[in-house]
């Protein structure tokens, strides 16, 4: 899950699944997608790592109905997948509620939309994993570790990443002999270049709408594009620190909380948002300029509200818009161009 993962956390969370042998999901906002330290890198290898879950979900939806799972340990919150809530809800019903899912954050409100959490833990990741070393270690842990029958689930993702990469090739216009074609470039590719680009230069700040479902299912899975197979080799690499607005406050302030990550984590950072959510907070722009940040702003400019395309009321065009999808005609070169502000589009 996300959440604000603290120094500590990772190392322990690396330690416990590397000994549970358990299949792992990390969200994109999880720091568990980061790179590993060489001090975690041995732990590390012994990760059942599901990676590209959501996608997998999307392109095999009998797993979701067919899946059985006993138990469900949640490393913060929240997730960001809503195929992956929808998994363990319908796994939980399969078992008449004697399985369990367990939610381990600092935070005291928990996130739990399908009312499946069964036992709640308000501890930061590394009290929980110190804690159960302590009482656990070595016969429980022992007994339940690689025991898992979902490990397969790891094997399933080659598929799954082997697809997104076709995809996002077959959308740059690359064809089988390297060569390359004009085209536009789609969402999913700029959530995967933004993440890749905030690899090398600081962190990453996702809005919520589609950036951070596009990130999530696309932006630098763990060594994802590298290994696929039958599609070559890439310098990318996992995604560094993550953080998003999630909840209530919607695309609202995003400009201004990524200004205030970047001043937190004292590094450059490059912040991914729909056009909608920066006209939402466009008096950011301004205080980008006086703040001194080192904010990279991408705006996904498709003219409007994309994410209500995926929702019922699309098909009903005579009021879908304007009143849902909100068009706009703005100009974010004239904005820029107001507070002194660089610009550049790329299409």
């Amino acid at each position: 899950g996300g959440g604000q993962w603290r120094e500590g956390d990772v190392q322990a969370a690396i330690w416990l699944v590397g000994q549970l042998g358990w299949p792992v999901v990390t969200d994109i906002t999880s720091s568990l997608r980061g790179p590993i330290d060489e001090h975690n890198k041995q732990a590390a290898e012994k990760i059942e790592h599901v990676a590209a879950a959501d996608l997998l979900l999307a392109g095999c939806p009998f797993i979701t109905h067919h899946l059985r799972t006993d138990l469900v340990l949640q490393l913060g919150i929240p997730l960001t997948s809503k195929r992956m809530y929808a998994l363990i809800e319908t796994a939980m019903k399969k078992t008449a509620n004697e399985a369990a899912t367990i939610v381990v954050s600092p935070e005291p409100h928990c996130h739990d939309p399908d009312a499946v959490m069964t036992h709640q833990l308000t501890c930061s990741i590394a009290s929980f994993v110190e804690a159960l070393d302590d009482v656990a270690r070595p016969a429980a842990i022992s007994e339940v570790a690689h025991a898992s029958e979902l490990c397969g689930l790891a094997d399933l993702t080659s598929i799954a990443i082997a697809g997104a990469a076709n995809f996002l090739k077959a959308q740059e216009g690359e064809s089988g002999d390297g060569s390359s074609s004009s085209a536009a470039l789609c969402e999913p590719e700029v959530a995967r270049l933004a993440a890749s680009s905030a690899q090398s230069t600081g962190g990453l700040f996702l809005s919520s709408s589609m950036p951070i479902r596009d990130a999530d299912s696309f932006g630098s899975l763990p060594d994802a594009i590298a290994t696929a197979p039958d599609v070559g080799r890439s310098d990318e690499g996992p995604v560094g620190c993550v953080a998003s607005n999630r909840g209530a406050n919607g695309i609202d302030g995003v400009l201004h909380s990524a200004i205030g990550y970047s001043l937190g984590l004292g590094q450059p950072v490059t912040v991914l948002l729909g056009d909608v959510a920066a006209l939402h907070d466009m008096g950011g722009l301004h205080t980008l300029k006086q703040s001194g940040a080192s904010v990279s702003v991408v705006v996904v400019n498709n003219g409007g509200g994309g994410i209500f395309h995926f929702l019922p009321i699309a098909a009903h065009k005579d009021v879908f818009s304007p009143l849902f999808d909100t068009p706009h005609d703005v100009s974010f070169e004239g904005i820029c161009a107001s507070v002194g502000l660089p610009y550049s589009r790329v299409k």
